[in-house]
């Protein structure tokens, strides 16, 4: 699926999506809804959030969370 044009579900907008899937249970979900510009910025903001909440991604209960904050961000029904 590398570089074809999606329609973002977090833009609402055709832009190409990933070239890659992302690692984990969710990764394929990402690469057929979410664009490269979206999924940029969320890997901007990740670490930011992971430092704000004191996360440690080793706690099931902490990366849960994680994926509950990036699931609303990207707007992914997950």
């Amino acid at each position: 699926m590398a570089h074809t044009n999606i329609l973002c579900a977090r833009c609402q907008q055709t832009k190409p999506g990933l070239a890659m899937k992302p690692p984990g249970k969710y990764g394929a979900i990402i690469q057929e809804q979410v664009c490269q510009d979206c999924w940029n910025e969320w890997m901007v903001l990740m670490p930011r959030l992971i430092n704000h909440y004191g996360l440690n991604l080793g706690i099931p209960e902490d990366r849960q969370q994680l994926q509950q904050v990036m699931a609303e961000f990207l707007n992914l029904p997950l």
